[in-house]
């Protein structure tokens, strides 16, 4: 004994270090496997003794632990371990017991502060502080607000209908996921300011802007993990970031415009808002309740920057899906533009939204698009904090994140059949109103996406007018390269070597 003390007074201090790093690490995976609440539930056991394991399908591959997690339920089941402190449920039937309404469900911090968002209402972590959140911008979310935006809508439209015009003189192949992108931002800014970039216009539709903003979210995978990033991030100079990445430059020169936009409505000196036919989100926030400290120029911009995001990715994607299978599907894109036409005469006419609402092939086709582009595509955690939760046999402790994905309840085969293939038809009559519970790309619950009206009013206008105008062509389309999702960051993202999606104005429609 007094010789193994003697030999440890011999061991430096680096290595007193090292062996307490590792006696550390071991304790924690003996205990994430053996003693943590989650220990019996079922899972590989890397998963449950590392986030390193989610890291490396999520940042590493990258994007790609959403689909791992549904050959990991192949394997283990309905309810599996998909991380030291969360549990995955891949059961359509569950969804609405893990995103209930009127209930309280808090957000997992790691999702909710990935981007390095603090005050806003994602990053919003409990109920009460998302629901206050809430209240303030509920009112701006209105079916009431959608339709006194309409207007607005459809004047960026109209602006997009001009590069369609332009290119079916010139022959320009349209970047339909860049222009539906333009599109997106272009409304999300006149909602929040009345004023918009015009990226409709933009000889590359903005596409910077998306790129930046793209950038961001696939950071959101590896900060996820490694919180501490963000810290490190903060500390380094704006210039400096933007000189070891474009994107990171794009993106902050697009957070500093947002704060000095919100600047100029707090100091009176841009009254854009009042020349609008429409409320606007910003000046309403900064009259509200919330404290003074939610509301300065630097907290504020992430509320656009949320928006922002969320409007680009998910409601671009989704117009971009439907574009290419209408075009790909001819039985479809005749029956629709039957409707359509049907429906609006005159090209120059785009009926109201209103009046698309009630088209019901359309609608079929906008619900089967929302399925197969899945909107957000990361797996939301929600928790109670006072209550367990059953799922079966099983009872998920309180407090334990619980997460369910888009992605594996869309390509659910026993809910859709031929999951992979484009069918409107299965939208029609009572079966398809029962289908609409499984349909969760804005998800559910207390937390159910807040512009989802929107959103709606974006696809049904944008889609009615550009083909009812346009005869419209694929060129050099890949399915499984540039329409279907392969990777998951926060949104739905195609593969890494996808060009984009072109289309060709081959003529005008009368």
């Amino acid at each position: 004994m007094e010789s193994v003390l003697a030999q440890s007074k011999d061991i430096p201090l680096w290595g007193w270090t090292i062996i307490g790093v590792v006696a550390y690490f071991t304790g924690l995976v003996m205990y994430r496997l053996y003693f943590h609440p989650l220990a019996k539930f079922p899972g590989p056991k890397l998963a449950a003794a590392s986030f390193l394991y989610e890291f490396y399908y999520d940042a590493i591959l990258p994007g790609r632990y959403t689909w791992h997690l549904k050959d990991l339920h192949a394997k283990y089941g309905p309810i599996i371990r998909s991380n030291p402190n969360e549990i995955h449920i891949n059961d359509p039937d569950f969804f609405d017991d893990v995103y209930p309404s009127g209930a309280k469900r808090r957000i997992d911090k790691p999702y909710a502060k990935m981007f390095g968002i603090s005050t806003d209402i994602f990053s919003a972590v409990s109920h009460e502080k998302h629901k206050a959140y809430r209240n303030v911008v509920n009112p701006y979310f209105s079916r009431r607000a959608v339709l006194n935006i309409e207007r607005s809508i459809q004047v960026i439209i109209e602006e997009l209908c001009t590069r369609f015009e332009a290119a079916a003189h010139t022959g320009e192949l349209i970047s339909v996921g860049y222009a539906y992108a333009a599109l997106t931002s272009d409304v999300i800014n006149e909602y929040c300011f009345a004023k918009t970039h015009h990226a409709v216009l933009m000889p590359d539709f903005n596409k910077a802007t998306y790129e930046s903003f793209l950038g961001f979210t696939k950071l959101g995978n590896i900060t996820k993990t490694m919180p501490s990033l963000l810290i490190l991030l903060r500390m380094t100079p704006q210039w400096l970031l933007g000189k070891l990445s474009p994107h990171f430059g794009q993106g902050f020169r697009v957070q500093a415009e947002y704060a000095q936009r919100i600047k100029d409505i707090k100091e009176g000196k841009d009254s854009s808002h009042e020349k609008s036919d429409h409320p606007t989100l910003f000046h309403a926030l900064i009259e509200s309740h919330l404290p003074e400290a939610e509301k300065t120029p630097d907290h504020l911009k992430d509320w656009a920057q949320t928006f922002l995001t969320a409007g680009m990715f998910t409601v671009g994607h989704t117009l971009k899906c439907a574009t290419y299978h209408i075009l790909a599907n001819k039985h479809v894109r005749d029956k629709l533009l039957a409707e359509i036409d049907a429906a609006c005469p005159d090209p120059n006419g785009i009926p109201s939204l209103i009046e698309l609402e009630k088209l019901p092939y359309l609608t079929n086709v906008l619900n089967e698009s929302l399925r197969m582009s899945y909107g957000v595509s990361k797996r939301l955690t929600r928790s109670q904090p006072d209550n367990v939760l059953r799922y079966g046999e099983w009872v998920i402790p309180a407090g334990t994140p619980v997460g369910m994905t888009a992605i594996l309840i869309h390509d659910n085969p026993d809910i859709f059949p031929e999951p992979f293939e484009f069918r409107p038809e299965r939208w029609d009559g009572e079966a398809g109103r029962r289908l609409q519970k499984y349909l969760v790309a804005f998800n559910k619950g207390s937390r159910v996406c807040i512009g989802m009206g929107l959103a709606w009013a974006e696809l049904y206008k944008t889609l009615a007018s550009l083909l009812r105008r346009y005869d419209l062509e694929l060129v050099g389309a890949i399915r499984e390269r540039d329409v279907d999702a392969s990777r998951d960051y926060f949104n739905a993202e195609v593969s890494e070597d996808s060009p984009g999606l072109f289309v060709k104005v081959t003529g005008k429609r009368a």
